[in-house]
Order: C-alpha cells, then structure tokens, then sequence
C-alpha cells in the first residue's frame, strides 16, 4: 500500500508485491547465477541483449524458488518456536563515576 499526503491508499501491483518479497533472495543468488548465465550463454554465442533477458529471467526463477523452499518455511517456524532463557540475563554492577584530574 502507499500513501499520499491527500489521505488516498493505492496498492501497489501484485508484480512489485511479489518482487519486494523475493528480494533477499534475488540479492544473495543475482551473483553466482548472472556469472555462470553470462559466461554460458556468451560461450553459446548468444547475443548480448537476449544474453541480459535470460540472465534476468533465471536470477528471478532461482529467488523465487529460494524463497519458496528456504525463507518461507523457516520464518513460518520461526513464528512457531518459542525460545526461553534458561539462565536469567546478567547485569554488571553500577560505575561510580571517576573524576580525572591532571
């Protein structure tokens, strides 16, 4: 959703939705998947423009799957796992203050 000063709420499209959700995963795979896309596909001697488009289209595929199979069930178990303290936190002890004089 987004605001405006004037008091309207737009939703933003399902497209952008989608793509803020899959953004950590598109940040750690872009790397290692742009590298070995760009070196195959200039090997097979593809141009550089579709070269780009499929590079594109497989960094997302692989987020998405990421997303799909590693984030999303982990923060679903995240919300489920309590964890407890089994040993109370420890506080140091209150300073005096120490005047420095030279």
């Amino acid at each position: 959703m987004i605001a405006h000063r004037s008091g309207a709420i737009y939703r933003a499209p399902r497209s952008l939705v989608g793509l803020g959700a899959i953004s950590y995963s598109l940040y750690l795979i872009h790397n290692p998947i742009s590298g070995a896309s760009f070196y195959l596909l200039a090997r097979a001697g593809a141009p550089q423009w579709a070269a780009l488009i499929l590079t594109l289209a497989a960094c997302i595929v692989a987020a998405a799957a990421l997303w799909w199979t590693v984030e999303r069930p982990t923060a679903a178990l995240a919300r489920r796992v309590s964890l407890r303290r089994s040993v109370p936190p420890v506080y140091a002890e209150p300073v005096e203050p120490v005047a420095i004089t030279q």
